[in-house]
């Protein structure tokens, strides 16, 4: 950063930066540093390099032992975990929500849980079905309507 500053300006500058750096997570390889009453921006290319070769990874940390679940098991458990958030998610967010109504026998109310789940399979085979298409739909409802179904 160009331009010097008074000492106590100088100070607030550096914090200012620190702060900056911190909130875009990026104090790992680029540091601020104070000379001359003006703050220097140091990037940091060796570990900025190898940070950038970990971009698009996914790490799955847990607390299961490698012993009681291999590697490959523990990734498989949380993605079934990733599909059962979507599909409520889903279910909560697009025409399968399933609405508050006032149900006073458990069967109904089971069955209204039934619908609302079956709703959401059928949802999901409709998005298996038109993937292959390579249709610019966000979901199936806008799929089906692209269809003309």
């Amino acid at each position: 950063m160009a331009g010097a500053l008074g000492g106590d300006a100088a100070q607030v500058s550096l914090r200012e930066a620190d702060k900056w750096l911190k909130t875009y997570r990026q104090q790992r390889y680029v540091t601020a540093e104070l000379r001359d009453r003006a703050v220097h921006l140091t990037l940091d290319e060796e570990v900025r390099t190898e940070l950038e070769s970990l971009d698009g990874c996914c790490v799955v940390v847990t607390d299961v032992p490698v012993e009681a679940a291999p590697a490959q098991d523990q990734w498989d458990r949380c993605g079934d975990l990733q599909r059962g958030e979507r599909g409520t998610r889903t279910m909560k967010t697009t025409p399968l929500e399933p609405r508050p109504i006032f149900l006073r026998e458990v069967n109904r109310t089971r069955a209204h849980a039934f619908v609302t789940m079956l709703a959401l399979k059928i949802s999901r085979a409709l998005e298996r079905r038109v993937a292959p298409l390579g249709l610019p739909a966000r979901t199936p409802w806008s799929a089906s309507k692209a269809c003309g179904w």
